[in-house]
Parts: structure tokens; sequence; C-alpha cells
């Protein structure tokens, strides 16, 4: 049609005409059943997209950038009792993305004019903390996106709270072990949506040692995270069990249970060597891998047949293994110890004395 007046399909524009924006946003013009819609054109009456421009001497071209945003939801994660995280990723601005996040609610189709982050601007992946929430709720969440257009959202996802619950925690394995006291501790690793109000280790010579039924205990604290607890006024040579514990709203929690045997008389030295007198004793210098390199004496005939009960039918462990052997002395002095039971047909070196 360029500088012709009529074309072969019928009423044609002649290259002037198409260079002019009028001749797209005018219903007069013959042959236009509606206005384009223009990019930035104050004409624009035909939709919200403008996805043509036209410039002063050129034909109109299609506007390849959305004009609105693209953008897709991450599932979210590390859900607890009050929080979970989550994210999204803005795949096409369509123009200059503003503020970008994700919204939330307890009913669908959230936006922004509910809880909702703020995690910054323009195009790219980006990670949401969602914070503030009720337990045991189902939630739902979807990111969002702003520019110049307006606001669009990505896919809706949905997750539900955990239960507030008693804390969890581990028990530190004892360390540091004397005649009277000996190290231990522990670590909350999660406070069951609630504030841990008190934690520390429990001690008794018999098992299940509680907050409330026990030989000892420590207060070492409150909140999460490791603490360490002094387990003291201890007899010796005496079998104890210990474990962790914490406390919020919800209960008491304990960790795992371990044991531990406080040493025999002496200071394992060749002038006054750890004195092996009974049963307890033997245990102790069983269960002490810190004293094996040291002096020993034995001084009284021990019967050892209740050893068929420790370690759960596994029987007395060896003195010395391959982590750790047994370096030190030990004088039996003619002494017997009679009634050793041992049974661990898996292990190797098996005896009183392992390596």
């Amino acid at each position: 049609t360029s500088y012709l007046s009529v074309s072969a399909g019928g009423t044609g524009k002649s290259t002037m005409d198409m260079q002019n924006t009028a001749t797209y946003t005018l219903l007069a013009t013959a042959g236009l059943d509606s206005p384009w819609d223009f990019v930035g054109d104050p004409n624009d009456d035909a939709g919200t997209e403008n996805h043509w421009k036209i410039f002063s001497g050129e034909y109109p071209t299609m506007e390849w950038e959305e004009s609105i945003p693209i953008l897709t939801t991450d599932v979210a994660i590390s859900i607890t009792q009050t929080t979970a995280a989550s994210g999204g990723n803005v795949l096409s601005e369509g123009g200059n993305v503003t503020t970008r996040g994700v919204c939330w609610g307890t009913n669908p189709n959230p936006d922004v004019s509910g809880s909702h982050t703020d995690d910054g601007s323009g195009a790219g992946s980006f990670v949401s903390d969602i914070t503030g929430l009720a337990s045991s709720t189902t939630y739902y969440y979807r990111a969002y996106a702003i520019n110049s257009d307006g606001t669009v959202y990505g896919d809706e996802h949905s997750f539900t709270t955990l239960e507030l619950a008693s804390p969890t925690v581990t028990t530190a394995t004892a360390s540091s072990v004397t005649r009277t006291s000996a190290l231990s501790g522990g670590e909350v690793t999660a406070d069951g949506g609630l504030a841990v109000t008190a934690r520390g280790v429990c001690w008794s010579t018999v098992p299940n040692p509680t907050t409330t039924s026990n030989t000892g205990i420590t207060s070492n604290g409150t909140g999460t995270g490791v603490f360490s607890s002094d387990i003291t006024g201890l007899n010796n040579p005496v079998l104890y069990y210990y474990c962790a514990y914490a406390t919020n709203s919800m209960g008491t929690s304990y960790g795992e249970e371990y044991s531990l045997c406080t040493l025999p008389n002496g200071s394992g030295t060749e002038v006054d060597p750890y004195l092996i007198s009974d049963l307890n004793s033997l245990r102790a210098l069983s269960k002490n891998s810190s004293i094996w390199d040291a002096y020993f004496k034995q001084t009284a005939d021990i019967d050892a047949s209740d050893t068929e009960n420790w370690n759960s039918g596994e029987g007395f462990s060896p003195i010395g293994n391959l982590t750790t052997n047994f370096t030190g002395n030990y004088d039996g002095q003619e002494y017997e110890i009679d009634g050793l039971y041992i049974n661990r047909p898996s292990e190797h070196y098996i005896g009183m004395f392992g390596f």
C-alpha cells in the first residue's frame, strides 16, 4: 500500500497513514473496528495490555515484553508451630517490579492486604520467612509481584503448622568423671512452639531419672541450644544413670539415658594406684577409658556373676579396645575374679582385657 490509495483487498492506507497513530486509535477510521492499545498512548481505551508501540515516522511494532509480571511460588519448607519458609521466582517483570514477596492467610486467595512479606524488587528468585502463625492451622499462601500495572500472584499452595509439643532435647555423654563428679549437658533442638523455661541434667542410682524422682538435678538456663551441666555430689565407686531434660508449658521431655561409674579410690599413680576392691570398682575401670593408662591394684576377691545382666545381655565390656588400648598396669595380687560374663560373638579380642 506504499503511497497508493487503493489495494487489491479493498480500502488501503498510505505509508503516511500507517505511520500515524491516529489511524489506529480513532474509530472513525475506515476499516478499524476498535482502537488499538498503544504503550503510553493517551487514546488507549481498548484494554490494559499495551502490547503495541509506534514511533514517529515508523510502523506499529509489537511490545514483546509483558506489561504484568510472571512469577511462581515456592513450596513451603521448614514448617514449625509458628513459622515456615517459602519464596518465589519473578520470571518476567513486565515493567519494573517494585515489590515482591509472599502473602498468606487462613482462607484461599490471600492478597497483599493481609499478612505478607516484602522481599525486595526486580526479577529472579527470592526467599520469604512466614512468621506469626498459629499452631495446628492450615494456611494458604502465594507469591506476589507489583509493578506499575498492578499486582500479580503466583500459584497458590497450602500447609498446616505443627501441633504444640514439649521440647526436643538430646543428652551429652559424660566426661571428666572423677570420684565425686562428672560433666554432661545436652542440647534443646526444638522448643515445641513454646518457650523453654527450664533445662538441665538429672541423675539417679536407678534407671529413668526424672525432674521429680532423682538423686540430683541441675538447672542450666532456658531456651534452645547447647548447655553444660556439672554433675556433683556423687559417691564412689557407684553406677549412676543420667539424662538431659527440657520443660515448656506443654510438659517436660528427656534426652537419651546414659550411665557413668565414678572412679575408685586412689589417684592412678604407681605409688597410689586405683584400688579395685569390688564389682563396682571393676565396672569403673571398664567404663572409663580415660584412665586406661593408669596403675590399678586389686585388693579382694570379686564375685562378677552379676555381669550376666549388664549391657542388655552382652555382659562385661572389655578393658581396652581398638580406639583406646589399655596401656596401664593391673596388679591382681593373686586375688580372683569369679563369674565374669561376656557374650559378644561378633566382636574380636574379647576378655577381661581387650586391646
